[in-house]
């Protein structure tokens, strides 16, 4: 699949790079994260793997699974795809509730 600048992109939803601390800041409130949990969270919505997240991280992908195991507890979620759903739903909450412009 392609995107409109003829970029190849896969079939699941991208976050915006720009707003990365923004995103982590909300993920942690919403959900108790520690900061490192919430950049795992944030790969791990993005589709990549624990050896991925590892080398993006610079930690061991045996440091990467734990955090996961513990994002996955604290979300309340049973697998990577229903946390990667809480993110998404998280964020969406988060600009709902901004002001609006009229």
């Amino acid at each position: 699949m392609q995107n409109a600048n003829g970029r190849r992109v896969s079939g699941h939803m991208t976050l915006p790079e720009e707003e990365n601390g923004l995103i982590e800041t909300h993920l942690s409130d919403s959900h108790g994260l520690t900061r490192r949990e919430s950049e795992v969270l944030r790969w791990v919505s993005e589709a990549k793997s624990d050896g991925e997240i590892a080398v993006i991280l610079g930690i061991s992908r045996r440091t990467v699974n734990h955090h996961v195991s513990r994002v996955l507890r604290k979300v309340g979620v049973e697998n990577r795809v229903a946390a990667s759903r809480a993110v998404f739903e998280t964020l969406y909450r988060a600009k709902e509730a901004q002001p609006h412009d009229h």
